[in-house]
């Protein structure tokens, strides 16, 4: 039975690029399923992740599509850098593609190799296989028809991961109609939200719950997207405060350092700040936010470009009192599939370090 391959991908850098148009290509993938079988193995506790604002970590959905030797490779690569911390990938649709049927081949390897390195681990649990959305919905990137079907995975996830993965995001870029398909809607993200919340907390109270995994892009009804600042005060319209731990964005921007944005309107310096404000308004103040995801492609950008932005990012992140841990997306350049010629890797895709490696070696030898 052939499944849709996708993962979460920055819709918000395609958003920003002056001089690209940067398109993410659905690629047909086999799914191998088989109905989930009782396994015996150990639960070793994972390094959590620390909530400070010099974390650092490297987010690399396509280990979850990666063979064994090569998962092996890329978190050799970033344990190197000197980084402690990984986000992954966990895509509903391919861990149970059918009800009741449930593949954790991909992400059993993908868990036990950073596992093995003491690497704190953050998962985002994103789209919907084709049996759990709405008639004349899409699968994957449409959200679920019934809310409690995802929140029940969740907590399958997390009884199964419990004391490896240390934080999960619910969703990815739910404000933006590529993620939430047809169009972003805060209320019905906020629904998803609060089933997850409740599964994941009723498994272990310890776990964090990232929501929001929001994109910095501009509201537009023409390419369906709404702004961060926008999307979040949305969610605590429809009931999210007590919801959440902690709340993440996505911060890319191409032309413009993240340090630089405040006299740029709708920056992602300036949507940080917006966000930290309403959460203040709300009595949330003490939460943090987390990026998970920047990066730059070098296909669009040059080398010295993208290690320039990433060192600025690094900096100015780490001295804003309200954020948590920041993710750099990603390993290593793609050879195949959509990643194909966009080049967000440290790495180029024959494994050598392009400059912003040991723009990251640097950081890490002095942010302990």
């Amino acid at each position: 039975m052939s499944k849709i391959r996708s993962r979460p991908f920055p819709f918000s850098t395609v958003m920003v690029a002056v001089t690209a148009v940067l398109t993410v290509i659905a690629v047909a993938g086999a799914s191998l399923l088989s109905a989930e079988r009782p396994r015996s193995y150990s639960i070793v506790d994972t390094a959590t992740v620390s909530v400070r604002s010099t974390t650092l970590g490297v987010a690399d959905s396509d280990l979850y599509f990666a063979t064994q030797a090569q998962i092996d490779a890329a978190l050799t690569k970033v344990a190197a850098l000197g980084v402690k911390n990984v986000r992954v990938l966990i895509p509903w649709y391919d861990v149970n593609p059918d009800p009741g049927v449930f593949d954790w081949t991909r992400i059993d390897r993908v868990v036990a190799s950073a596992t093995t390195r003491k690497m704190g681990i953050v998962a985002v649990v994103t789209h919907s296989p084709d049996w759990a959305v709405a008639p004349g919905d899409t699968p994957v990137i449409s959200p679920p028809a019934k809310v409690g079907d995802y929140g029940d995975f969740t907590a399958i996830v997390a009884k199964r991961y419990k004391g490896k993965i240390s934080a999960y995001e619910i969703w990815n870029e739910p404000n933006g109609g590529t993620s939430f398909y047809p169009t972003p809607d805060p209320a019905r993200y906020t629904q998803l939200l609060k089933a997850a919340y409740v599964k994941i907390k009723a498994v272990s109270s310890a776990v964090t719950v990232i929501a929001g995994v929001l994109g910095a892009v501009p509201t537009s009804t023409t390419d369906k997207t709404i702004n961060a600042p926008t999307f979040l005060t949305a969610m605590y319209n429809a009931g999210a405060k007590g919801y959440f731990n902690a709340i993440s964005f996505h911060p890319y921007q191409l032309s413009t350092p993240y340090s630089q944005g405040l006299s740029l309107a709708g920056s992602p310096y300036n949507e940080d700040t917006a966000m930290h404000n309403t959460m203040l308004s709300k009595g949330d103040g003490g939460k943090r936010i987390w990026a998970t995801e920047y990066g730059l492609p070098t296909s669009v950008v040059t080398e010295a470009h993208q290690a320039a932005y990433i060192k600025d990012f690094m900096d100015a992140w780490g001295r804003r009192s309200w954020h948590g841990p920041m993710f750099l997306y990603t390993t290593q350049d793609a050879t195949s599939g959509y990643d194909a010629g966009l080049q967000f890797g440290l790495y180029r895709a024959d494994g050598t370090a392009k400059p912003a490696v040991q723009t990251v070696k640097d950081y890490t030898a002095t942010h302990r």
